[in-house]
Parts: C-alpha cells; structure tokens; sequence
C-alpha cells in the first residue's frame, strides 16, 4: 500500500475525530485491497486512550469511504504497548487481512 493510499484509508476511518489528539494503531488491508480495518486511539488527558475500530471500502471512484465502527473503549495502555500488541479486531472476524506494518 503506498504511503498515499495509507493516509487516506486513515483520514477515512479518522472522519471527525480530532486530529492532534488521534493516534493510529493499526491497519489491516483485506487480500483484494478493497477494505481496510483501522484502529485509532484517542488520547484523552488524564484518562488514557479511548479505542475506535472502523472498516473503510474503496468506493467505485476508488475513494477510501468510512464505513462500520466500534467504540473498543478506554485504555491505560501506552501507545507504544497498543502499537506492539493491539487488541484483537472485533469487526473483521472470519475476513482475512494483512497488518501494514509501515505507519508512517
């Protein structure tokens, strides 16, 4: 996945989500490439990261599309423990996908 197609997948799952306070933890690209799972941490002072896991598809422009969401909840994890041993995705149960492992 090119560097450009990974930061719109992302501005995709991100949506309105505040920016400076929205970290990426993940992304899974299914094997046909036309969906991606994405989870963002929201960093929330003073309580932790607050988990967003959301799917993107590729619309028939070719343009990465928010879709489904799940709230994951607060965490007290780092970011850095949440990058190395994320939690397991709860919206792309039985869809094989590749984890991206260069974010950025």
């Amino acid at each position: 996945m090119e560097d450009a197609e990974l930061g719109a997948v992302i501005a995709a799952a991100r949506g309105s989500m505040p920016v400076d306070s929205t970290h990426v933890v993940e992304v899974r690209l299914s094997a046909a490439g036309d969906h991606a799972y994405v989870l963002l941490a929201a960093e929330v002072v003073g309580v932790g990261y607050y988990l967003d896991e959301t799917i993107c598809w590729l619309d028939d422009d070719r343009e990465w599309m928010g879709g489904d969401g799940a709230g994951g909840g607060f965490t007290h994890q780092t970011l850095t423990e949440l990058r190395r041993d994320p939690p397991p995705p709860s919206l792309v149960e039985g869809r094989p996908m590749r984890r991206i492992d260069h974010l950025g």
